[in-house]
């Protein structure tokens, strides 16, 4: 194939991925996150919108400088955009950050979520995560779920701009909260690369073993 087609098709691939992961990024799950173990008659906040204590053009996570989250990721995934805020609506008090990266063939999204006085944290389950996304991948499109790094993830594959996109979803669970099915922490993300080798075991064990806080 000519440089040029070659380099046509990189880029048409990147972009599609990046059109259907744009859902992930823009509207994350932590409006979904917390629930009052208190409010027996409407234990969760899943309707609600929390804000945070600043706006940020009607979005409740305003930029961050990404040295100051709590949430790292491996330097070697590239360039990352870092978003932030402390979320508060009645008793829904806590902290949501997430880091992208867009790089050649590669989409990287992770959100880390701390649970407030009050409140628990939803598990979610690595399939789950694609819901937020466009990409659609069929049942026989999914491999096991494993546990490394002490994240559950699954692979699978989606078509994305003509292409297949090779992707991981992944999600951590931490502090258990006593007499309810929630936790204090979780991390939750996707990884989608044009090359299969990015999400191969060696490559995912890398990857997952370079995300905090891991607590």
């Amino acid at each position: 194939m000519p440089r040029t087609a070659r380099g046509r098709g990189r880029a048409a691939f990147l972009l599609a991925l990046i059109v259907g992961l744009a859902a992930l990024a823009a509207g994350s799950s932590g409006a979904q996150a917390y629930c009052n173990p208190s409010h027996h008659w409407d234990p969760c906040l899943d309707n609600t919108a929390p804000k945070p204590p600043q706006e940020s053009g009607g979005s409740r996570l305003a930029n961050a400088p990404c040295a100051d989250l709590a949430l790292q990721v491996p330097a070697s995934l590239g360039s990352q955009t870092c978003r932030a805020a402390n979320i508060s609506n009645a008793d829904a008090r806590g902290r949501e950050e997430t880091v992208r990266v867009n790089e050649a063939g590669r989409f990287f999204f992770a959100e880390y979520v701390q649970a407030g006085i009050h409140t628990y944290i939803i598990r979610r389950q690595p399939t789950e995560i694609v819901g937020y996304t466009d990409l659609k991948p069929r049942p026989d499109d999914w491999e096991s779920q494993i546990e490394i790094q002490g994240f559950d993830a699954r692979r699978f594959h989606a078509s994305v701009g003509g292409g297949t996109a090779h992707c991981v979803s992944f999600t951590k669970h931490w502090g258990h909260m006593p007499q309810t099915t929630g936790y204090r922490h979780r991390i939750i993300g996707i990884y989608c690369s044009a090359y299969e080798g990015d999400i191969a075991d060696d490559s995912l064990n890398d990857l997952l073993g370079g995300i905090q806080p891991s607590g």
